[in-house]
């Protein structure tokens, strides 16, 4: 019994040799993705149109371990593209998430810069490769981060990866495709969102009407109206010179309080305009310097400044 154990034993380790050695005679196929470019964006929610950033890489294939008379050898490769680690939220979805501090802005990948077809990675790309030698150079590829306009996000960077998949076969049985389990590349997306703030243009007016000389006080408020990333701090403020004037002889006021006179006012963003009343007041009781029956107009411009 011993005897025919030792026999199976070195027949069994016999018959693996050979395979192996069969398997080395073709050769096989390397492939990889190599010179990855940044996948860093940058975004603001004012920009009107998507905003897009082209991503380029190369797939470079060589025949290494050529043996047995093979001269060449056909290899198709492709590319899968995820959705991104990020899109695995509750509840899950195909569109790609970057986030960051618990916020989330959406992207996608396109195959063109106008963000017109969705990228989900490179189709089958089939060459031949000689015996001995390479692609050469290398064989390129892009897609574009594509983000719509006017996503109401918070300023910081947000962060997503997105994974590629490398697969492909050879011609020959003989010659082996490597990597044989798929080669996953990741890629590291950054969209960087900086702080921004506009004032609306123009502003709003403050128009006190008709004041009737020795009359009635008037009011007023008005919004002065910006734009400022969401739950982004900024500062409203006019000259302190002018917050108490003159029109007309008639003394007013502008204060961003409508219970006493301050010339600043502090304001959280919310991504979209955003009106801060500016009250404008105008004592009973004056006499005023117009001395005409047709009645006088004046204006003064004041100047309001966004401090961020």
């Amino acid at each position: 019994m011993k005897l025919h154990f030792l026999k199976g034993l070195a027949a069994l380790l016999l018959t693996t040799l050979a395979a192996f050695d069969a398997s080395a005679a073709g050769g096989y196929v390397n492939c990889k993705i190599q010179n990855l470019g940044s996948a860093t964006a940058v975004y603001s929610f004012l920009t009107s149109g998507k905003t897009s950033r082209q991503v380029n890489f190369e797939v470079y294939c060589e025949r290494l371990s050529d043996t047995g008379g093979q001269t060449t050898t056909t290899v198709t490769y492709a590319v899968a593209a995820n959705n991104g680690i990020g899109q695995a939220a509750t509840p899950p979805s195909t569109q790609n998430k970057a986030k960051y501090n618990g916020g989330i802005l959406n992207y996608d990948l396109y195959t063109d810069s106008t963000c017109n077809t969705l990228w989900a990675g490179v189709p089958p790309v089939s060459y031949t490769i000689v015996s001995g030698t390479e692609f050469s150079p290398a064989k390129p590829h892009n897609f574009y981060i594509c983000i719509n306009p006017g996503l109401s996000v918070a300023d910081g960077t947000y962060d997503d990866t997105v994974n590629l998949t490398l697969t492909g076969s050879t011609s020959n049985g003989s010659v082996v495709f490597s990597p044989a389990v798929s080669a996953v590349t990741p890629v590291a997306v950054h969209i960087i969102t900086p702080p921004v703030c506009t004032l609306a243009s123009p502003l709003n007016n403050v128009n006190f009407d008709t004041y009737a000389a020795f009359g009635n006080a008037l009011a007023r408020t008005v919004n002065m109206n910006a734009t400022c990333s969401d739950t982004f701090p900024y500062t409203m403020s006019i000259p302190t010179a002018n917050t108490y004037g003159v029109l007309a002889g008639l003394n007013y006021s502008l204060s961003f309080s409508n219970t006493s006179i301050t010339n600043t006012v502090n304001v959280i963003g919310t991504g979209g305009v955003k009106g801060t009343p500016l009250y404008a007041k105008m004592a009973a009781g004056q006499a005023g310097t117009c001395t005409t029956t047709s009645g006088c107009t004046a204006s003064t411009p004041v100047t309001l400044t966004i401090t961020y």
